[in-house]
């Protein structure tokens, strides 16, 4: 009796872990928009979450031609939807090369590569 009692709460344990793990997921790819007159940056991280104050993107980063322009870490999220990030200050020009990748608290990261036009 002992050992399947020991059995049931390894597998209750297991299975706890595993549905757990399976809801987190990693933001989606960055949405960016830039005000070429203002040079303002406009961030946004599509992340779906139940609770934004547990379950939220922690850190942003963001780099212009392989330089770190953004360096933003979140204790929670802005919305349950995304992470936004408005009005980051940086000059741009047409063939810069911006790259934002976005970390969850919970699991998975996302990158996206985006060219100034």
């Amino acid at each position: 009796m002992n050992k399947l009692l020991c059995m049931a709460f390894a597998l209750v344990g297991i299975l706890a872990i595993s549905s757990s793990t399976s809801l987190a997921h990693p933001p989606g790819k960055a949405q960016v928009s830039h005000n070429k007159k203002d040079g303002i940056l406009v961030v946004s991280i599509p992340h779906s979450v139940k609770d934004p104050n547990s379950h939220y993107v922690e850190h942003v980063m963001a780099t212009k031609n392989g330089k770190t322009v953004i360096d933003a870490k979140f204790n929670k999220q802005s919305s349950k939807g995304r992470q936004d990030m408005m009005g980051l200050e940086f000059p741009v020009k047409p063939g810069d090369k911006i790259v934002v990748k976005a970390k969850c608290n919970v699991a998975g990261d996302s990158v996206l590569e985006y060219t100034v036009r």
